[in-house]
């Protein structure tokens, strides 16, 4: 890219910033759009896949947050603060939803229907059904031995390569890949059964 044209853009985005941190609706929405590639590739995560939507709204709200919270005087490029501002609440968002699944996944058997049919609500009753497929992770994780859950969380919740894991385990690479294997083999064998 030419320099000129690099300078051109990085003086709009900064009179952009000012103006969206002074409370311009306009300039934050041209900002918005401006992000909107980066937020959706950040809900778009394969981890992410079952609340894809709830991922992308609170990637909108973190990126407000972000244009709030942004110091230019810090040094920080502004693509790259918003970046792992959004990156870093989704995770979080990840974490979170994962203990919710976590302790919603014993379901009160005593109900003669699952509360989530009575749901007349489209949005509500989808939300139900992506519960519904996360709590059925709870008995193909319970299957695993602890070090093949160690792994398993390292690599998918923890987003770790398995180069890092090893390193966080202190065991090779290979080791990680092999018990990687084992582990998803007994996790499809799991779901298999409760859905075949």
């Amino acid at each position: 890219m030419d320099e000129d044209k690099k300078e051109a853009m990085e003086t709009t985005e900064c009179m952009l910033l000012a103006a969206a941190q002074a409370g311009d609706s306009a300039a934050m929405m041209q900002l918005v759009e401006q992000y909107e590639p980066l937020l959706r590739r950040a809900a778009g995560q394969p981890h992410l896949l079952t609340l894809r939507e709830d991922a992308l709204a609170e990637g909108y709200v973190s990126f407000v947050r972000a244009v709030h919270d942004y110091d230019a005087a810090s040094g920080v490029p502004f693509a790259g603060f918003v970046k792992a501002r959004v990156y870093g609440d989704l995770r979080t968002l990840f974490r979170r939803t994962c203990k919710v699944w976590q302790r919603e996944a014993v379901v009160d058997e005593r109900r003669e229907e699952p509360f989530w049919e009575l749901i007349e609500d489209p949005a509500a009753a989808a939300a139900m059904t992506r519960l519904e497929r996360q709590a059925a992770l709870v008995p193909a994780l319970r299957a695993l031995t602890p070090r093949e859950r160690e792994v398993v969380q390292l690599l998918y919740l923890g987003e770790r390569t398995q180069k890092e894991t090893a390193a966080a385990l202190g065991i090779t690479q290979q080791a990680v890949a092999a018990t990687k294997r084992r582990a998803l083999a007994k996790m499809r064998q799991v779901l298999a059964s409760i859905h075949g």
